[in-house]
Parts: C-alpha cells; structure tokens; sequence
C-alpha cells in the first residue's frame, strides 16, 4: 500500500508539474503576443504611426522614388541620360559631405547616368538643415546651385556661428 500510495503522490505532483508547465508556456505566448502588437513594425503594418498619420492628414505616402525630371530636379550630367543616381541628402550631415566627393563623380565616370540630388534633412539633429536646403534653393533660383551645394558640404560645422559665417559668406557671394 505504501508503494501505492508514493505512485499515486508522485502521479499528482508530476501533473501539477505539467499544470505548471502549460501555465507558463501560455503566459509566455500572451507577452510575446502583447509585445508583437506594440512593436513599431506592427504598427506600421496595421495604419497606425506616420502612415496613419498622413492618411488623416490628406497628404499621400510616398511608395516609390519619382522619376527623374530634368525640368525640376537639380542634377550634373545629361537630361537624356539612361540612367539616374538618386540622393536624398541633407545639407548639415557629415556622413553625405564624406561621401559627396565620390558622388559627384558619377556623371564624369559614367556618361550615361545624371547625378540627381534631392533634400532629406534631419531635422532633429541638425537644426539648420532647412535653412540650408532653402539657401540652396535660393542659390539655384540664380543658376549657383551646385556652387552653393558644394559650399554648404564643404563649410558644415556643428557651431552655430560658424554656420552663421557660412550663410553670411554665401549671401556676399550671390547677392
């Protein structure tokens, strides 16, 4: 009867040990189920964040590049070129005026591609990136865009003052 009795003991703790088991796989899934629906990827996906966000807004999400427009775009190389090089760039970031000399090289090395640069400024962690984009626009408007684009690559410097000079000195250049 004893020897029943450790059976029957050991057959009730070993199905609250599977109990348990069943109990923690389940509360296991649940949080990774609430965590897959607050992540950001989930979000995205279900309309919510910046695409809902424009949606309500009225202004369309963009889904793909747009084509190469000599007659808006500002670009080196020629209109009728085959192929397009796209750069979304922002005036004040270090890494693009690293990797602008390399750039700016595609038209010369490749005659059937247009170099095309386009603005994508970080707004939140360069505080003059506006500003720059509208200089160069303003630059462009008197045929100096591309003097203004490599000035701005070449003069960038996380000093306020410094920037200030760069515009100053750009105003003396094309007023």
């Amino acid at each position: 009867m004893n020897s029943n009795m450790s059976a029957e003991g050991g057959s009730a703790s070993g199905g609250k040990k599977v109990v348990t088991i069943i109990i923690v796989v389940l509360v296991v899934l649940g949080f990774a189920y609430f965590l897959f629906k607050i992540s950001p990827q989930q979000q995205a996906l279900t309309g919510s964040g910046y695409n809902a966000l424009l949606s309500e807004s009225g202004i369309k999400a963009i889904s793909s590049v747009p084509a190469f427009d000599p007659a808006t775009d500002h670009y080196q190389g020629s209109a009728k070129a085959k192929n397009a090089l796209v750069e979304y760039g922002d005036m004040q970031c270090p890494a693009c005026a690293q990797y602008e000399s390399i750039i700016t090289q595609v038209p010369s090395q490749f005659t059937d591609t247009a170099l095309v640069f386009r603005y994508f400024p970080l707004v939140q962690i360069h505080q003059n990136a506006v500003e720059a984009a509208l200089a160069n626009e303003a630059a462009g408007a008197q045929g100096k865009y591309w003097e203004m684009h490599d000035m701005l690559f070449a003069k960038q410097s996380p000093a306020k003052s410094i920037w200030l000079k760069s515009k100053q000195t750009a105003i003396r250049l094309w007023a």
